[in-house]
């Protein structure tokens, strides 16, 4: 599915990336470049309608603090790097490893990585590297294996680690069981759940290691090597933390990256931290470009009238993403009673908006601009990486 611009548009890579607020020649209008797809969009919004711009200030790690952290790993054994996910920071990992075991005269680790990631990743890490087929066995991953994933929350989990990723890839029944010990039906991420807890204990029989990362826009702030059970996600995400939460009437988030984007299912987890920003009558408005589609057989079977919503609260069976639609159903029947409005600027087809039930839209400028017009003193509030991004409660 092709992406649609919706604005001015810049390569997304670091180096060409635009600072957050650029001060505009003319009309005291600043430029804010938000994350869309593998692009960077511009969104002109007047100084007197910007108010808050909400994103973490953690500290980021330089080359030989990553080093540092990445020599803990038994290189010598030849373990199998296995990539679940397509990110900056996730390659950032790899080419440190390849440089660790190049200045040790090791041999060079077997990179892997299970379709679609396996597609997206290759021709991105160091010369000569092969990214080779991950096949999940039925039985659980062989030993040897270091599976490698960048940290987020989840409206499910509370967090998405390495931990919670290997319960959705071998857990089977197991995941019905979690599901059926979530914390209601809307989402609650970046809290400490049950869920989390059984997804620890179903890993804690795997003979495996992880490397799980904390990344912003910026670089990485955080790096945790060892056991994936053993990995705690409210410390390792520390640096997630900003501002507080509903405290916008009016707010604009991006994902903060591609692979957050890529699918509608990817979307939702940022989703949910807009809703928890946003006020009650507000207005929520997520750049997600999901040119790669729906994502999730739950969102597939719902557009294709094949799910019933109800059903998702005592389900016979675990379908892949069925806690997303339960908790965006959950979210928008929130949303009508107390006059919320959600928009996804996105190039999903229009058929999909009435299944979803969520408004679509092809330009934020365009939202932006029916905002204001209708509010002339309207103010916006901006979360650049949605992804990476935790909301404390108001006391």
């Amino acid at each position: 599915m092709a992406g649609i611009p919706i604005g001015r548009v810049t390569n997304s890579d670091a180096a060409q990336r635009k600072p957050l607020m650029a001060i505009a020649r003319a009309q005291n209008m600043p430029e804010l470049w938000l994350n869309y797809g593998a692009r960077e969009v511009v969104m002109d919004i007047r100084a007197e309608n910007l108010d808050k711009i909400i994103a973490p200030k953690s500290q980021i790690w330089n080359e030989s603090d990553i080093a540092s952290v990445l020599k803990q790993i038994e290189l010598q054994k030849s373990p199998a790097l296995v990539l679940l996910q397509d990110t900056k920071a996730v390659r950032t990992i790899v080419s440190t490893v390849y440089n660790i075991c190049e200045k040790r005269s090791l041999s060079f680790p077997k990179i892997m990585a299970a379709h679609p990631v396996r597609q997206s990743i290759r021709g991105k890490l160091s010369e000569g590297a092969v990214v080779d087929s991950f096949k999940p066995d039925a039985n659980g991953p062989d030993t040897n294996l270091i599976f490698v994933a960048e940290a987020e929350t989840d409206g499910l989990f509370g967090y998405d680690t390495v931990c919670t990723k290997l319960l959705r890839i071998f857990g089977g029944e197991d995941m019905l069981t979690t599901y059926e010990k979530r914390d209601g039906d809307k989402p609650k991420p970046a809290q400490k759940n049950m869920p989390y807890q059984m997804a620890r204990r179903f890993v804690d029989k795997f003979d495996v290691a992880s490397i799980d990362v904390a990344a912003g826009q910026q670089g990485i702030s955080n790096i945790v090597v060892g056991h994936p059970s053993a990995c705690k996600p409210h410390v390792l995400t520390s640096g997630y933390r900003t501002g507080t939460s509903r405290f916008a009437q009016t707010i604009i988030g991006s994902t903060g990256r591609h692979s957050d984007n890529d699918t509608l299912a990817s979307s939702l987890r940022p989703l949910w931290v807009l809703q928890q920003a946003v006020t009650d009558g507000g207005q929520a408005i997520l750049l997600a470009e999901c040119s790669g589609g729906l994502g999730s057989d739950a969102l597939i079977q719902l557009v294709e009238g094949q799910l019933d919503t109800d059903a998702l609260r005592r389900p016979n069976k675990y379908v892949d993403g069925m806690e997303d639609v339960l908790f965006l159903d959950t979210v928008l029947n929130d949303a009508k009673s107390n006059g919320t409005k959600y928009m996804l600027v996105s190039a999903l087809p229009d058929m999909y908006a009435i299944s979803l039930n969520l408004k679509i839209l092809r330009r934020a400028q365009e939202a932006v601009d029916q905002i204001v017009s209708r509010h002339a003193r309207r103010k916006l509030s901006i979360l650049p990486d949605t992804g990476r991004t935790i909301l404390r409660k108001k006391c």
